[in-house]
């Protein structure tokens, strides 16, 4: 039978675990040194991958987190639980700066079911791109840094 062959590959080795979390993990982001994780606990989760330890909780999300973004650049961590983006700012310490509401007032300013996702990219202006995808079917791109507004948005089918 003629066709690609498919290559054979060395089974992934678990080689640490992070145990903390009281209710399933809903979603990880890392760097080389850190590892994020958010839960059904309603709670995120700051681990030293070098060091094997958790480093801190954030907590007081209102459901669970669904979606979690750090970016190195700016410090800062991004979480999503249903209705409510979360930054916190862990240069320091692991606190919570804002919390935003997205109470939609028509399309274009915020969902109007629960998030989902979201990513964060720095622009060329040094500032923090967000996205977000929700239950609604919308995307909406892009959250303008300093303030949070929504920009635009387009619909999937």
């Amino acid at each position: 039978m003629g066709g690609a062959r498919s290559a054979r590959t060395a089974p992934l080795q678990c080689i640490s675990v992070a145990e903390g979390h009281s209710k399933p993990v809903l979603c990880v982001d890392t760097t080389d040194e850190l590892l994020f994780s958010g839960s059904k606990d309603q709670s995120c989760k700051m681990w030293n991958l070098v060091m094997s330890q958790e480093i801190a909780s954030l907590k007081g999300h209102p459901n669970n987190v669904v979606s979690i973004k750090y970016c190195s650049h700016s410090g800062l961590v991004f979480t999503v639980s249903t209705s409510y983006i979360k930054v916190w700012d862990i240069r320091d310490s692991a606190k919570c700066i804002r919390t935003l509401t997205l109470q939609p007032i028509g399309k274009l300013t915020g969902h109007i079911g629960p998030m989902m996702c979201l990513t964060v990219n720095e622009t060329a202006g040094n500032h923090d791109l967000v996205v977000t995808g929700s239950k609604d079917h919308y995307v909406k791109v892009p959250w303008d840094p300093p303030s949070l507004l929504l920009m635009g948005s387009t619909r999937g089918l």
